[in-house]
């Protein structure tokens, strides 16, 4: 049943993007200009860097800063504070993907990749700062947004610790120590190669998840309010603006941006959930983990401007 309904449902999408060809022609360019415009010139350089950081072990020069600071409040190892550190500064889906390259380089094992998955992907200060405070409602509501997108890691790093550690005791993060190799020019392939692949397929799940968001649109008897809130559900940074547009309360529309923006929407979640698919890393808790994490941002941004 469950495959007869995916086929219909994939054969209903082309039927649209066929039938309504400038609806989605519309859809597909702006997530392909979103992606080459900001996503880009943002994430690939970092992914490369984050990449062969990693790889040469220069990692270790953070985190021998951060993990003291840190390591008693999240029950994190060395390797795991640089993947939080990575994640906050460049968000989605950067912070997955160095713990990923921990895992195969064999500097961090599965359980602590489950471990980490509550409190490691998250859209970068820059987007919370730029494109939802400054751009949609103010500058000065950007420490209210940081705050409902960040303090929710708290009690998700607390939830795994119940999870993964509480109900197992000989459960411990791993330090793994192995020799790691001088740098070569291997090193920058791998790391330019497995950073493109991811790139480009971020781009293409933007541009699928824009145009379904480009239907949602264009529905009229849907109301305005609810076509913005599908969109941010399908595509966050699409439904930031739509929210924006609505007769919503400031409060509600903060709100709403801050809860798209820590769930990422299913095109965020899907670019997460594929760069982990070879990892064994359980793609059902990084689901939960994520919608947790939107519906606690939502709730803190309301609560802290009341």
């Amino acid at each position: 049943m469950k495959k007869f309904i995916i086929r219909i449902l994939l054969l209903v999408f082309l039927f649209f993007i066929i039938r309504f060809s400038t609806i989605s022609i519309a859809g597909a360019s702006f997530g392909l200009a979103l992606w080459y415009q900001s996503v880009v010139p943002t994430l690939l350089p970092t992914m490369i860097l984050s990449s062969l950081i990693v790889q040469t072990g220069a990692a270790t020069y953070i985190t021998r800063i951060v993990h003291p600071l840190i390591r008693y409040i999240f029950h994190i190892s060395a390797n795991g504070s640089y993947c939080m550190l990575i994640g906050m500064l460049c968000g989605y889906p950067v912070g997955v993907k160095t713990c990923v390259d921990y895992i195969e380089m064999g500097r961090m094992d599965n359980t602590e990749g489950d471990y980490l998955l509550a409190f490691i992907s998250f859209p970068s200060p820059m987007f919370l700062c730029g494109y939802i405070a400054s751009g949609h409602l103010g500058n000065e509501y950007w420490s209210d947004v940081l705050l409902a997108v960040y303090l929710p890691i708290f009690l998700l790093n607390g939830l795994s610790w119940f999870i993964h550690i509480h109900r197992n005791p000989s459960f411990s993060l791993s330090a793994q120590s192995i020799s790691i190799p001088s740098f070569s020019i291997q090193m920058l392939d791998h790391a330019i190669h497995s950073s493109v692949a991811v790139i480009c397929k971020v781009g293409c799940y933007m541009m699928l998840f824009s145009i379904l968001a480009s239907f949602v649109q264009a529905i009229p008897w849907i109301p305005s309010t609810l076509r913005a809130i599908i969109a941010g559900i399908l595509e966050m940074t699409t439904g930031i603006h739509q929210i924006s547009l609505t007769p919503l309360s400031t409060r509600m529309q903060g709100s709403l941006m801050c809860g798209f923006a820590s769930f990422g929407g299913f095109s965020t979640l899907m670019q997460t959930l594929d760069v982990m698919h070879e990892s064994n890393l359980s793609l059902k808790l990084c689901v939960i983990w994520k919608i947790l994490h939107g519906l606690l941002s939502a709730l803190i941004f309301y609560i802290l401007i009341s």
